[in-house]
């Protein structure tokens, strides 16, 4: 290919544009795919942290505090 944009004939430039698409594709799907994954990491994190949370409300509604069992009487 020659060195010069000028002095590329039509068909270099239209092959060298057709390349830079292809490469930019593949980098665009790459970062779709990335950009998935986080995404479905994000879900599942936050997936696992609502049950810690309800868990943790059981444990807590469940529990006994020993400054409230006398709290009543008198």
């Amino acid at each position: 290919m020659a060195k010069f944009w000028d002095e590329m004939t039509y068909h270099q430039k239209l092959e060298m544009l057709r390349q830079e698409m292809s490469r930019v594709h593949t980098f665009i799907g790459s970062l779709k795919r990335d950009q998935d994954e986080t995404w479905e990491a994000l879900r599942a994190t936050r997936s696992e942290i609502g049950k810690i949370t309800k868990d943790v409300a059981t444990i807590k509604a469940l529990w006994s505090d020993p400054r409230k069992k006398y709290s009543r009487t008198g």
